[in-house]
């Protein structure tokens, strides 16, 4: 799969036939800087914060961190970095 953020907060997932899969784009998103992705599902952050979503594109949960820049994932928690510092937090597995 290849995951895609762009400059009005949307994230696009493509997979390997280039046919796209799913799109998401939020209300007020602003721009999106940070998609990591798993076997579960995608990571994506941007100005509200990071959202999970499955590979059905079915949200699993958001967090309001502020404006996220980049981020990293670990099989129990991540972080991001966020315009005015750095957060970590837990990694929620829905199951």
């Amino acid at each position: 799969m290849l995951c895609v953020s762009d400059n009005e907060g949307g994230l696009t997932v493509i997979d390997v036939e280039g046919e796209v899969r799913w799109k998401k784009r939020a209300a007020g998103a602003g721009e999106g800087w940070m998609v990591r992705a798993d076997g579960s599902g995608t990571l994506h952050g941007g100005a509200l914060g990071v959202r999970k979503f499955d590979w059905n594109g079915k949200k699993a949960w958001r967090v309001d961190t502020g404006d996220v820049r980049f981020g990293w994932a670990e099989p129990r928690s991540g972080g991001v970095g966020c315009r005015d510092d750095l957060k970590v937090a837990p990694v929620v597995q829905a199951g």
